[in-house]
Formats: C-alpha cells, sequence, structure tokens
C-alpha cells in the first residue's frame, strides 16, 4: 500500500508538542509559537491585501511569509498557522495527534477573540491594560449587509435539507426492498 519506510504511525507531518514536538519543546512554546505565527500571518495577509498595498503583489508576500513562519515554527510544532492542515493528517494519524489537536483549533480562536475585545491599535501586541470594548463588532455590523446575508443563509439552508430529504428518499426508494422480486 505505502512506499517502503513509510509509516503513518511516525506522525505524518502531524502538529504537536512535547515528545511529539520536531524539537521537544514543551505546550507552552507550542502554544506561544501558534499563537504569535498566525498573529503574524494574518497581519501579513491583511497588509498585502489591503487597497492601499501595491497591487499583484500579495501572492508574492504572502508566500514569502508563510515560508519565513515555516523556517522558524517547525522545530516547535511542525507549523499550523491553520487549524485545517493540522486537522487533516492528525485524523490519519489518530491517537496522540487527535489527542493534541485541541492546541492547533485553540491558538487561532485565541488571538481571535483577543482582536474582537480590544481597539484594533492592540491588534498586534498584547497589553494585559489594553481597553475592552465592542467597536470592532459595531464597526462590521454597520460594514456588511447582514440582512442579505441572513435570508441567504436561510434559503441556502432550507435548499440543503429539502434536497437531502429527497435524496433521502430516493435512497430509501431505491434500496427498499421488494415484494416479489
Amino acid at each position: 500500500c505505502c512506499a517502503p519506510g513509510f509509516d503513518v504511525a511516525a506522525g505524518f507531518a502531524s502538529n504537536g508538542y512535547g515528545d511529539h514536538s520536531p524539537g521537544k519543546y514543551s505546550l507552552l512554546a507550542g502554544l506561544v509559537t501558534e499563537i504569535v505565527m498566525t498573529m503574524m500571518f494574518l497581519f501579513i495577509i491583511m497588509g498585502s491585501t489591503h487597497g492601499k498595498a501595491p497591487a499583484g503583489f500579495a501572492p508574492l508576500a504572502i508566500g514569502l511569509g508563510l515560508t519565513l513562519i515555516h523556517l522558524v515554527s517547525i522545530p516547535v510544532t511542525n507549523t499550523s498557522v491553520n487549524p485545517a492542515r493540522s486537522t487533516g493528517p492528525a485524523l490519519f494519524v489518530g491517537g496522540w495527534a487527535l489527542a493534541q489537536l485541541w492546541l492547533f483549533w485553540l491558538a487561532p480562536l485565541l488571538y481571535a477573540v483577543w482582536t474582537a475585545f480590544h481597539p484594533a491599535a492592540y491588534a498586534t501586541r498584547f497589553d494585559l491594560a489594553a481597553p475592552l470594548t465592542l467597536e470592532n463588532f459595531e464597526r462590521a455590523w454597520h460594514a456588511a449587509p447582514f440582512s442579505r446575508y441572513f435570508l441567504n443563509t436561510i434559503i441556502i439552508v432550507t435548499m440543503v435539507v429539502v434536497s437531502q430529504c429527497v435524496l433521502c428518499t430516493l435512497a430509501a426508494f431505491a434500496f427498499a426492498p421488494r415484494d416479489g422480486a
């Protein structure tokens, strides 16, 4: 099935800390690394795609930034900065990789919560004395057409539910035993 010497249980580039970190770094080191690297990655993405940034350079900036982030954090956790990148290999490896997966979902969420409840000036620095605010939510509420998004969501969800009911009914009819067959 697999190439000689390949063993999924050996890690399959799964993210980890402690004994499963390439450099045997601790949980705290992994948490700090993932939060800071995720913050830097989002900072690069937001900066390079901003309306005042030079057009056409975003892919180069994002690609080089992600390369640097990997070079820095592969020895610590095998680099996640994206929960989906951590989840895929963990599902194949199972065991320890699934047990440590929580960290690679928690780190980006902690940063998201920090930036949601603090002014934009504090998005790239952690100051425990930073004021709490809801101005980010207010700005997002006024910037986006939420009524249209809500209506679109209701329509799409309704279509999916109806389609699933029809498909399940057809499947039940197709696979049901027939009398006299």
